[in-house]
């Protein structure tokens, strides 16, 4: 297991890995990883998809077991979002076109991908990034969660 990881982020992995697992064998094969990523925002092609496998299945199994998903997904935290790639994930959450991220859109999107995070859990996130107090994240806002996020990983 990675030691940079805190507990708290460890287990939002195991949640985020149980969730994408669906069949619920431990482990996740090429469509599971696919669907995972795809469900974070990446546009991945199928054979995206088998590279990023091959990359990840480093004992070969052909199938990506926790550990190796966290270190999958510690490396790629370490790598900082490009303004394209904030401006897409932004774009995917506000469904509506408005501009702005409201809790409704950002759990829709949670739901689409499997996330099973309470109404009011997804209600502080927004409260923790609205800087403007609008009840609604504009893409300065979204960018500076991602961001520092990604800073404390």
């Amino acid at each position: 297991m990675n030691n940079n990881v805190n507990t708290e982020e460890r287990k939002l992995f195991k949640e985020n890995f149980d969730s994408f697992d669906v069949n619920g064998d431990g482990r996740l094969d090429i469509k599971e990883l696919a669907t995972a990523l795809r469900s974070v925002g990446f546009h991945l092609t199928q054979k995206d998809a088998e590279a990023i496998h091959a990359q990840a299945d480093r004992d070969g199994s052909g199938y990506i077991e926790y550990a190796e998903f966290e270190r999958l997904i510690v490396a790629h935290m370490k790598e900082p979002y490009t303004k394209d790639e904030l401006i897409e994930a932004f774009n995917i959450f506000d469904e509506n076109k408005s501009g702005k991220i409201s809790a409704q859109e950002l759990k829709n999107v949670c739901m689409q991908a499997g996330d099973k995070m309470k109404a009011s859990e997804l209600e502080e996130i927004i409260q923790e990034a609205d800087i403007n107090g609008d009840g609604e994240l504009d893409i300065s806002e979204f960018s500076n969660m991602l961001l520092s996020g990604q800073k404390h990983m």
